[in-house]
């Protein structure tokens, strides 16, 4: 997020199920006129109970024949959900267990009726898709296309038309159902349409929104806006700036440059308009305030086996986050690896690679870990000879990991397993080890032992995670009600949000 580092990157898992938790709740009830024809019914995520009502033109005693058709055969219904006739009102309900995701074919037969009705009930659960950490709130993208936010407000970040703080989840005002993929950056957010375009909300102080509109007037948005209609892949936002590639791989930056963070050779000053970085570029990651970024042929999928690419950083160097040898900062692209001539990692099959606010995680598809940058409170764990910071790439000693996120002097990732594991900086409960210690140097497991993480992304004081059962859960300061648990509570450990509240 906004106070670490972001990729493009979303959730692995998009297959998930509704969760069959304690926490059943129903959906509202929907009346509709009963014929013959397909019904969908949408359990939100965490709902495991759905309810409906058909009304019938005519009046339906409460005799009355209900089957249920399986391969052209006639079968009781009630396991596939129970019917009832109150008057003229057909009532169905279904108690979901954990595959909630089915089609039944129902005939119903009413009396004075020659015909049966043929009603098929279609039930598609809702799941998290991918999460977001800004500063001090949250994004996340859910299955049907929405965005939701919840915490602090007041650039207009959760975009929602209000300048509110949150400790809820809220839908962006538009209601829109077809975004794509979402980014957070330090006070502002952007999301990429189905149909390719751009649209920003938040703060605009330093040309976030890349539209070249008036920083002066047009600071902020309360509202998600439309900044380009070009097509669009991937976005990943830094605390003030954006690095963003369209469909024909080039890739484009734009925002602050106080460190160089755009690439264009200047500094100090603000991009307002989208720069082009180059082209045949494929991954993005922002840091805090600097770029990495791999450009590539022969392939078109991203961080996948290519026989020739190169990794590319520029942007703030202050603690060796380039990972270049040096901490110079740099105004250009500079060489960080290349393929055909390795200087570290000889395995050049990179799974995943992640900026955070001062240092850099790369995970091999062999799964070895490289680190690099600040290590002052262990973000690059016990590898580091004792020294804070690694102006180069170093191999970490930590095994079995698939997937990374590095946050502001913490890092966190998933292992094989689908345990959760972090280390660095957990002052503020962000490492969810039920703790807040501060100098945490060998990864531990957070507190809920889950074997379920499928998705994880850290910011400078709170984490959130998405689960296989496409559940969400956050952790860490709360200040400003980012981790929308309906309270200003902070929890050093995994809590289950959303859901259950947002109905």
């Amino acid at each position: 997020g906004g106070g670490g580092g972001t990729t493009d990157t979303t959730t692995p898992n998009e297959t998930n199920q509704s969760n069959n938790s304690s926490d059943t709740t129903t959906t509202p009830h929907t009346t509709q006129t009963v014929q013959n024809r397909t019904y969908e019914l949408v359990l939100d995520v965490n709902e495991t109970t759905i309810s409906t009502n058909w009304r019938k033109l005519l009046n339906m005693p409460t005799a009355k024949s209900i089957k249920y058709i399986e391969h052209g055969k006639l079968l009781h219904g009630a396991k596939y959900g129970n019917f009832d006739v109150d008057e003229d009102i057909l009532k169905y309900n279904k108690t979901v267990e954990i595959n909630s995701t089915d089609i039944g074919n129902f005939e119903v037969t009413l009396p004075k009726q020659e015909e049966p009705i043929q009603v098929t009930i279609s039930i598609k659960s809702l799941y998290w898709k991918e999460a977001k950490c800004g500063n001090s709130h949250t994004i996340a993208l859910k299955s049907d296309g929405t965005i939701w936010s919840w915490g602090y407000n007041n650039n207009g970040e959760l975009g929602d038309g209000t300048n509110d703080d949150r400790w809820i989840g809220v839908e962006e005002i538009t209601h829109s159902h077809d975004w794509r993929s979402i980014d957070a950056g330090g006070w502002f957010n952007m999301a990429i349409k189905n149909d390719g375009t751009l649209w920003a909300w938040g703060h605009n102080d330093l040309g976030q929104f890349g539209n070249n509109s008036d920083i002066f007037t047009d600071y902020s948005s309360t509202k998600p806006i439309k900044v380009s209609n070009e097509h669009w892949k991937s976005i990943a936002l830094g605390q003030n700036h954006v690095l963003a590639i369209r469909d024909n791989n080039t890739l484009w930056a734009w925002g602050s440059n106080a460190q160089g963070q755009i690439g264009n050779g200047g500094v100090n000053g603000i991009q307002k308009t989208p720069y082009k970085v180059g082209d045949n570029y494929q991954y993005i990651t922002a840091g805090k305030n600097y770029s990495l970024a791999m450009q590539e042929s022969g392939t078109n999928n991203p961080l996948a086996v290519a026989t020739k690419y190169k990794f590319w950083a520029w942007g703030d160097n202050s603690f060796g986050q380039l990972g270049i040898g040096s901490k110079d900062n740099k105004d250009k692209p500079t060489l960080l690896y290349d393929s055909q001539n390795p200087t570290w990692a000889e395995d050049a099959n990179f799974q995943d690679v992640v900026a955070g606010a001062y240092h850099t995680l790369a995970l091999q598809k062999n799964k070895t870990v490289w680190g690099w940058g600040n290590n002052g409170y262990g973000e690059l764990t016990n590898n580091s000879d004792g020294t804070d910071e690694e102006h180069s790439p170093i191999k970490i000693d930590i095994l079995d990991f698939v997937k990374l996120s590095a946050g502001e002097n913490y890092s966190m990732g998933i292992k094989s397993d689908g345990t959760l594991w972090g280390w660095g900086n957990g002052q503020y409960g962000n490492l969810g080890d039920n703790s807040t210690d501060v100098n945490v140097k060998f990864p531990r497991q957070e507190a809920t032992k889950s074997t379920k993480w499928v998705y994880i992304d850290t910011g400078n004081r709170h984490s959130i995670g998405i689960q296989s059962d496409g559940t969400l859960w956050s952790w860490g300061d709360n200040n400003y009600g980012q981790l929308g648990n309906a309270t200003d509570n902070s929890s050093s450990k995994p809590i289950h949000i959303m859901g259950r509240y947002l109905n």
